[in-house]
């Protein structure tokens, strides 16, 4: 039986997010938060805190690598970006294109890239030209192969385009192949049955997962086996008869705590940064050329937040020739208006931002909690930011005044560009003995990217277990 889809029927707009699911192993086939299901749950948890609205809509699949593939909107409807990809995918093996189709009054834009959606809107017909233009130069920065353009009901002579070569014309709508469909088309429902659709995939993952466990549990008993006996039959390690250096006076040592805990606070920084970032794309120029590679923010580099960017092959002057001088010149003088530094090199150009986080004033020298509740507890911390990717702690700086734990993040797939993950970030960080070190992104699939945040938790030393008074305190 035919389904009567109207443009209507479309969820926009769409947030999509790939995000990588946790590793395999004994303890984490034991464990519900190992599946599918788990990490939907989680992410759907999260992305109603981003959007403040309860009524969410999800939907989910399976990607490669051991990833998770997820959609949510405000708005139940079918996905047009991922219907037209499947379509596309199933007619001619398209991986890599933009589809435009006139829809009544508007048009329907897809860019895919390598398979994953990028981008799906319903415009029109003025801003037909710019979208397409936007997908193109996007394709022609991260496609890893050719692409093809897909029109239906739109004229090619409308469209502003240089090269029409990969122009192909289509008969029918991709409403018409909803329509005709078998099986189930991706749709946005409510996000309790949209885990439990994903949640008949998991089942049949974790049997998978049961016999890949037992035969890396087995090698893992080999090469321990191998550890064992080299351990026992290990040459005698040479002696150092170098003495250890002396502790630094208690002086010096409180004063390297005040310093670190007057740093400026990860719930302040981390915003700031996005902040930075988006003032980046808006800019008419920087923004409309360049393609952005990597983001990076180093506590011990001047607090500036570092761009590397590269330039679109249209602006050279000839094949063998670097950027147009006059194209550059205009670049520096922008850049050096707005106080950010430039450096240029072939197609690349790196840019250093200054990020609006000013110093704490009071510092906050805390023991550390013994209560997991405490929101600045390492379990509870690290149990908060699992929402989003891969928590890995392990010791930092210890002595007689202070110690630390170094906490490092690591996101997949994220869009960073929309802001919500910066303020969940920034929310969840801000207020405590935290110290940003370094804060990473880079260009992943399309407009995620993937990132690392680390930050070190410090806490004051106290005189034992029981005392809840720093052993060191300023007087």
């Amino acid at each position: 039986m035919s389904r009567v889809i109207g443009r209507e029927g479309f969820a926009l707009p769409v947030v999509r997010e790939t995000v990588q699911l946790s590793s395999i192993g004994i303890e984490s086939l034991r464990s519900s938060s190992a599946t599918i299901a788990a990490t939907a749950r989680r992410r759907a948890r999260l992305m109603q805190s981003v959007f403040e609205d309860d009524d969410l809509f999800a939907w989910f699949e399976p990607a490669g690598g051991g990833s998770l593939y997820c959609a949510f909107a405000t708005e139940p409807g079918y996905l047009l970006g991922e219907n037209v990809r499947n379509w596309l995918r199933e007619e001619v093996h398209a991986r890599d294109f933009v589809y435009c189709e006139r829809m009544g009054n508007q048009r329907a834009v897809v860019l895919v890239i390598d398979g994953s959606v990028i981008k799906d809107a319903l415009v029109g017909g003025f801003e037909l030209s710019v979208e397409l233009r936007h997908a193109l130069t996007r394709l022609d920065v991260v496609s890893p192969g050719p692409y093809s353009v897909f029109l239906h009901g739109v004229d090619v002579r409308d469209l502003d385009m240089a090269d029409r070569s990969r122009v192909v014309t289509l008969e029918d709508s991709v409403l018409d192949w909803m329509e005709d469909a078998s099986g189930t088309l991706p749709e946005l429902n409510t996000t309790n049955r949209a885990i439990g659709a994903i949640d008949v995939v998991a089942k049949r993952l974790r049997q998978l997962r049961i016999v890949r466990t037992i035969g890396l549990t087995l090698g893992c008993l080999v090469i321990a086996a191998a550890g064992v006996f080299w351990w026992q039959n290990r040459p005698p390690p040479p002696v150092d008869e170098s003495l250890p250096p002396p502790p630094l006076p208690i002086d010096q040592l409180n004063a390297e705590y005040s310093e670190l805990l007057v740093t400026p606070d990860p719930g302040e920084l981390i915003p700031a940064m996005h902040r930075a970032y988006r003032l980046f794309l808006s800019d008419s120029v920087f923004g409309e050329l360049l393609s952005v590679r990597k983001l990076q923010w180093t506590r011990t580099d001047g607090g500036r937040l570092t761009i590397e960017t590269s330039l679109p092959p249209e602006v050279l002057g000839g094949p063998r020739s670097g950027p147009r001088d006059a194209l550059l010149d205009q670049m520096r003088r922008r850049a050096g208006v707005q106080g950010w530094r430039v450096v240029f090199s072939g197609l690349d150009a790196t840019f250093s931002l200054p990020v609006d986080a000013s110093n704490r004033v009071d510092e906050l020298r805390l023991p550390q909690p013994l209560a997991e509740g405490n929101p600045w507890h390492g379990k509870r911390l690290g149990g908060d930011l699992e929402a989003l990717g891969t928590v890995t702690v392990s010791p930092g700086p210890l002595n007689q005044v202070y110690r630390g734990f170094s906490t490092l993040l690591e996101l997949q797939g994220v869009e960073w560009s929309t802001g919500g993950t910066a303020a969940w970030l920034g929310d969840r960080l801000a207020g405590g003995p935290l110290v940003l070190e370094s804060v990473e992104f880079e260009s992943g699939r399309g407009a995620a990217m993937d990132g690392r945040i680390q930050f070190t938790t410090v806490w004051c030393v106290t005189e034992n277990a029981s005392a809840r008074r720093c052993l060191h305190e300023s007087e």
